[in-house]
């Protein structure tokens, strides 16, 4: 009995495995994603099993940010029954690749069935910032000063994600992973930089203002003098619509980082502008503020010759229903459904950004 407990694999999704992502997972790597042939004894399938397998990266830190609660996977039905400390989750039909190694005979759901899994989990809204977060280049993270850190390369993609859903048609939640992907972009580099792309985005029935979709951290190709102003250096625009020529720039880093900071920014700003941009800056502040957000929104809906809908611009219930979603720095429970999402069986804990 010991040699077959030793050659069980523990297998862990949902909220185990986005913490795994976003704390445990090397950030300069990019997932590997392995397909798993599972029979009835090859996997933990019971709770004494699941302590005695518990991989040592699942320390009481992690735990703590899954509120104490592991989230293993099983494959065929069991007479198992969830508790405070485990919940556990029947999935009879495994994707293809939707697993990644995570050492000592454990494996955690790739980004991609992450993603799916937390569709029927998290809100619209909460889906779609969460899919920006692993198409992005960085992750939460408590223990950073910001509250999140940064990733040098992503952990998926949205073309990624669309084919991995693709592939698992009447799976559960992909009905709500299709609707959060439709509005999800690559490359954001901070949880402001997502929350900006969201409010402007969105359509004003889920709290944007239905602009058109920017590229994230664009290259900005410089002539000769633009590149002689940033002292050499390649410019990527915060939020780029380069067929407009306007660039969004979001003022993230608080003053106390020094003159040098502030003068490269400023050098940045100036090569962008005489690559023929108009550059908009925008503070912290004016985002978190709906009414000085507004004011900006006019200004880039001008310069791309949006007209906007005077009715749905400002305060208004659908945005503030977002803004809670992306300002909110705490742990929602039990989150009540927005207005058009595709109810799901499972429930689950409800994970808020830090701005």
């Amino acid at each position: 009995m010991g040699g077959v407990a030793i050659e069980m694999d523990s297998y862990y999704g949902y909220e185990t495995a986005l913490w795994y992502w976003r704390m445990v997972s090397p950030r300069c790597l990019s997932p590997r994603r392995v397909s798993r042939t599972l029979s009835a004894k090859s996997y933990v399938h019971s709770d004494h099993q699941e302590e005695s397998h518990r991989p040592s990266w699942l320390e009481p830190d992690l735990l703590a940010l899954c509120s104490g609660v592991t989230h293993p996977l099983v494959f065929q039905k069991t007479a198992l029954h969830s508790d405070t400390t485990q919940r556990w989750h029947l999935w009879g039909n495994v994707p293809r690749d939707a697993f990644s190694p995570a050492g000592e005979g454990s494996f955690v759901a790739s980004p991609e069935f992450c993603f799916l899994q937390m569709a029927s989990v998290l809100s619209f809204s909460e889906l779609v910032l969460l899919g920006m977060e692993f198409c992005g280049f960085y992750c939460l993270d408590p223990t950073e000063e910001e509250g999140f850190g940064r990733r040098p390369v992503a952990l998926t993609s949205c073309a990624r994600i669309r084919d991995f859903l693709a592939e698992n048609e009447g799976a559960r939640g992909r009905r709500a992973a299709e609707v959060a992907l439709s509005y999800m972009s690559d490359g954001a580099a901070s949880p402001m930089e997502s929350a900006i792309y969201l409010l402007l985005c969105l359509p004003y029935k889920r709290g944007g203002y239905g602009l058109p979709r920017p590229f994230l951290n664009y290259q900005i190709k410089l002539d000769e003098k633009a590149r002689k102003l940033s002292g050499g250096l390649p410019c990527w625009g915060d939020l780029c619509w380069p067929d407009d020529h306007l660039d969004l720039e979001y003022l993230g880093r608080p003053s106390h980082e020094g003159a040098d900071n502030m003068m490269s920014d400023r050098r940045r700003t100036l090569a962008i502008e005489e690559a023929g941009y108009e550059v908009i800056e925008i503070t912290k502040e004016q985002v978190l503020d709906l009414v000085a957000f507004d004011i900006v929104v006019r200004r880039i809906a001008a310069k791309l010759g949006k007209r906007l809908n005077k009715s749905k611009c400002g305060i208004t219930p659908e945005r503030q229903t977002l803004a809670k979603v992306l300002f909110d720095f705490t742990v929602l429970e039990n989150a009540e459904p927005e207005e058009g999402d595709v109810p799901e069986s499972e429930e689950g804990r409800v994970f808020g950004r830090r701005a």
